[in-house]
């Protein structure tokens, strides 16, 4: 069995030492060395034996310590908001384009309406609409929301596009204008 990553044994005194990096993207939260200069090891010590098998096992230990002690950073220092920059905002405008395209080719081949489109206005939507009646009127409404200031649907499919993508949701209402540009994407792409 190969030893574990980071653990070596010195050939003159056969005592295995440990290594354990500290992962570049939480470096600036580890604690600094004495120095001021940010720690590049987490962990780095003689074990204190000979012993390979003890060695490996107090190693596999470390290692799940310190990988705790990792993921613990990187929950506590992850973004609990997105910034929206203007690569992002032309990201999403082009998601929006692309995925009311894609339904909008399903509506015509398949005759169906995409999941992701919101159909849930049944109760204002009169009985025996098809699906692209459904979905102008959906449209209509939409905009009618956009123009009175209520954007709540956009948003959800804003934070949606962003939670596909692995990103948490932007605070919109620091972001009215892109917010309506986008939101003026959703309504009119129709």
């Amino acid at each position: 069995m190969p030893l574990p990553t980071g653990l070596s044994r010195d050939e003159k005194s056969g005592i295995f030492h440990l290594r354990i990096g500290v992962p570049e993207d939480i470096r600036p939260y580890w604690p600094k060395l004495p120095n001021g200069k940010m720690a590049v090891d987490a962990y780095r010590r003689s074990l204190q034996t000979r012993d390979r098998p003890h060695a490996i096992s107090k190693t596999l230990e470390l290692l799940a310590d310190y990988q705790q002690r990792f993921a613990a950073l990187r929950v506590r220092h992850r973004p609990q908001f997105t910034q929206l920059t203007p690569k992002l905002a032309s990201y999403l405008e082009d998601q929006i384009k692309h995925s009311l395209l894609h339904g909008d080719d399903i509506r015509r081949v398949v005759g169906r309406v995409l999941d992701s489109v919101p159909m849930d206005l049944a109760a204002e939507l009169p009985e025996g609409l098809d699906n692209a009646e459904r979905l102008q009127l959906w449209a209509k409404v939409v905009k009618k929301l956009q123009a009175d200031g209520q954007y709540g649907l956009t948003i959800g499919f804003l934070n949606s596009l962003l939670q596909s993508i692995g990103l948490p949701p932007v605070i919109w209402t620091q972001e009215p204008v892109a917010l309506a540009r986008l939101g003026r994407g959703c309504a009119h792409s129709y």
